[in-house]
């Protein structure tokens, strides 16, 4: 999902860093003037989330099982 601008709410192309501060360009050339002080957004939009299958999580839950002490186990 595609941020928004604090200020104007056009689309976000840059951000302050460990905040939830998002500036489109005008913006932030506008109040920072130097964008260096600034991180870009990364467009994450164009790979999809990974997923994962019903075998992974069953191969996951079992190897999980095996290293756990017999008595740890209560039936």
């Amino acid at each position: 999902m595609k941020k928004k601008c604090i200020i104007c709410t056009h689309y976000a192309e840059y951000r302050i860093k460990d905040t939830a501060d998002f500036y489109c360009q005008e913006c932030a050339e506008e109040n920072f003037g130097d964008l260096t002080l600034l991180l870009p957004l990364v467009d994450d939009t164009s790979s999809p989330p990974p997923t994962i299958d019903e075998n992974t999580l069953a191969l996951q839950s079992t190897s999980t099982l095996k290293h756990l002490p017999d008595d740890a186990i209560e039936l």
